[in-house]
């Protein structure tokens, strides 16, 4: 081996040789004197690449310490060049990793990664309901129990951090099928339902009054479910008409109508509920106007109960007053207390009214010089009645006689 200082010349002479002290005094330095060090700190002879530097390099005294997932990224995937010198910009996490958001947070955090996401790892992201907040759709109620992909569906770059939100229905299906489309209410569920909870609802008595049907009386302490019934697409609001009848079934059908398997009855079709109805109570009427039907009520006929006339009747599981179709014939609600003798056959009903008036039964309005074959003349009009009509028991009814009467005067007198 020859000695130091020396080398051999072109002749075979030796010549001087320097001494090479370190890797420095034949390689140059590609890391722009990153390191103080010598290379073998990192590298060795065997071969440049597989370099210790993850064992021996402490990146937590550069201006960028390495915390997290950081930790496991490679010296290359970072420091593209051998010069470790050379400045890399780490301000921002979009100096190095790609906007995965497609800058739908440019104009809310300036793109930056770190107000949701940490370097301990991507997921799960910081951003929840309190975040929420300082957005313009505060999450409140149910909201805040909402998984975030049940508004914000999909991954990576194919999610909307920006949905529409004007209106429920941007998220939620109408589920009344349009019936609050129109004007006062336009979709707006806010209308009558809360963040808190669905089912909790409150559209008031209040509310409704300003509807086509308000609430009064007793309709105000119906349950809303009584009315609106569901159907096939939901329950339904929207009504298609708010007469009594929508509703309610008619007491005032006849027998025949029942059987014909009418729903309204005459007098309903004709008068309508509220003509004797209120509000506030069924069993409550108000006058009603007897004079526009065809028996007009006069005398001692107004101070009778309706139900003198119109007999409450038992059919099957409904009990029914019927109103239409009530006969007029004195017969039909008085009894004849004179056994028939005024009528003109047997199935004919008296004139009651030809004697009797509405005013009163007594006196009668009976002419005996007009209306009878026998003229009370002279002494005859001093007599009283009941010496020339004697009462007889028929059966269980006491009948004065009126017809019969002898008028030969050996009839009466001996």
């Amino acid at each position: 081996m020859p000695p130091q200082n020396c080398s051999f010349g072109r002749h075979g002479a030796i010549q001087e040789l320097r001494f090479y002290e370190n890797c420095r005094s034949c390689h140059q330095d590609p890391h722009g004197g990153s390191f103080a060090g010598d290379c073998q700190t990192c590298h060795n002879t065997s071969g440049w690449k597989g370099a210790r530097i993850a064992n021996r390099f402490d990146h937590s005294k550069t201006k960028f310490p390495l915390a997290g997932r950081h930790r496991q990224v490679e010296c290359r995937q970072c420091h593209k060049s051998e010069n470790f010198r050379a400045p890399l910009p780490h301000g921002r996490c979009i100096d190095c990793h790609r906007d995965s958001h497609q800058g739908q947070f440019a104009g809310r955090s300036g793109g930056e990664c770190a107000p949701c996401h940490s370097e301990t790892g991507w997921k799960p992201a910081r951003f929840g309901a309190a975040e929420h907040a300082s957005t313009k759709f505060p999450l409140r109620g149910k909201h805040a129990a909402v998984a975030c992909g049940s508004c914000h569906p999909g991954s990576g770059a194919g999610v909307n951090y920006h949905p529409a939100f004007a209106s429920c229905n941007q998220c939620h299906k109408d589920r009344h099928g349009g019936q609050f489309a129109g004007a006062p209410h336009g979709n707006r569920c806010e209308h009558c339902h809360e963040e808190a909870s669905w089912q909790e609802v409150h559209y008031t008595v209040r509310d409704h009054s300003r509807s086509r049907f308000p609430l009064a009386g007793a309709h105000a302490a119906v349950p809303c479910s009584d009315c609106h019934k569901k159907g096939d697409e939901g329950r339904v609001f929207r009504l298609a008409e708010t007469a009594c009848r929508h509703c309610h079934a008619d007491p005032h059908l006849s027998a025949a109508e029942l059987t014909a398997g009418e729903k309204l009855s005459a007098a309903a079709k004709r008068f309508g509920c509220e003509s004797c109805h209120v509000a506030r109570a069924w069993r409550e009427t108000q006058a009603f106007d007897h004079d526009r039907t065809r028996f007009r009520l006069a005398g001692k006929h107004r101070g009778v109960p309706c139900t003198g006339c119109h007999k409450p009747a038992v059919l099957g599981a409904r009990r029914l007053t019927a109103f239409a179709g009530t006969p007029e014939a004195c017969a039909s609600c008085h009894a004849d207390p004179h056994a028939g003798q005024f009528s003109a056959g047997a199935a004919a009903q008296p004139d009651c009214a030809r004697c009797h008036t509405v005013s009163n039964w007594r006196p009668t309005e009976f002419d005996h010089h007009k209306h009878s074959g026998f003229s009370l003349a002279g002494a005859h009009e001093r007599v009283p009645c009941r010496l020339c009509h004697p009462a007889r028991q028929q059966g269980e009814l006491r009948v004065i006689v009126y017809r019969g009467i002898p008028r030969a005067c050996q009839g009466c007198h001996q």
